[in-house]
């Protein structure tokens, strides 16, 4: 403790303080008083607000998460007008039926299927088209696309100029989440949850094909000013704009309105 007196008397240079002789009841009182200077020092305002700033900065870096969509806070689009059940219709004017035997719309009651319900109606004159609407449209069998029909049906999730992505299953729209019956993998209806919780798992060819499924991803596509992009609503069961691109609306052939009455 001396040595560290001497050394402070030598820095204050000034010759009444280093005449002082510290006395053992005062040496540590001096001491203190010296420490919390030194300490007032370091704290000084602008060494407080350097220090803040640098804690901010380590906690936008370390603590706040990537930007990916699925990341980010969640905007949606929203589609509660859609209906997920097919209505009767009455066949009139331009109206024509059509049989459809693919279960690529199945939503659990074997929906869409004529052989389980009536003839589907399509309604041709239907020019403007809304997300949710199910579309019955043709396209040509490609190499790419060899179980392409020449006829299908698909229900339009993306409208023209939309940037439609799939991220871990579910249809993302201009970067915002699609909130939709329809949005989303799923099998006979079922989501990823509910399928596992519902269906013995015996019943369950490939777990991890099946999981794969659910969390089925495409990389962003955007529309032109006159395409569609469409999805059956059983993924895997059906042809769509995963498969062939985004649909051209000269394509399609007409409205599908519901079942024949």
């Amino acid at each position: 403790m001396d040595e560290q007196l001497k050394t402070l008397k030598e820095k204050q240079n000034q010759q009444a303080l280093a005449h002082i002789t510290f006395t053992p009841q005062n040496k540590q009182a001096v001491l203190g008083r010296a420490n919390r200077k030194k300490w007032r020092f370091y704290f000084t305002p602008q060494a407080v607000l350097i220090l803040f700033s640098l804690l901010v900065i380590c906690g936008l870096y370390f603590f706040i998460p990537a930007s990916a969509p699925e990341k980010r806070a969640v905007e949606t689009i929203s589609d509660i007008d859609t209906p997920e059940i097919l209505q009767k219709v009455v066949i009139t004017g331009e109206l024509f039926t059509i049989e459809w035997l693919s279960d690529s719309m199945d939503r659990g009651n074997h929906d869409y299927v004529t052989s389980y319900h009536s003839p589907l109606v399509i309604d041709p004159s239907t020019a403007n088209f809304s997300r949710g609407d199910v579309v019955y449209y043709k396209i040509a069998a490609t190499e790419a696309n060899s179980n392409a029909t020449a006829q299908n049906i698909g229900r339009i999730v993306g409208l023209p100029g939309e940037t439609i992505e799939i991220i871990k299953g579910h249809v993302w729209i201009n970067e915002r989440k699609l909130s939709a019956f329809y949005s989303e993998a799923t099998m006979h209806g079922l989501t990823e949850e509910a399928y596992f919780e519902k269906v013995n798992a015996n019943n369950i060819a490939d777990e991890e094909m099946t999981r794969k499924y659910f969390s089925t991803s495409m990389s962003p596509v955007t529309l032109g000013k006159n395409e569609v992009f469409v999805l059956v609503d059983q993924w895997w069961r059906g042809i769509d704009s995963k498969d062939h691109g985004p649909l051209q609306t000269e394509q399609i052939i007409g409205l599908v309105k519901g079942y024949a009455q």
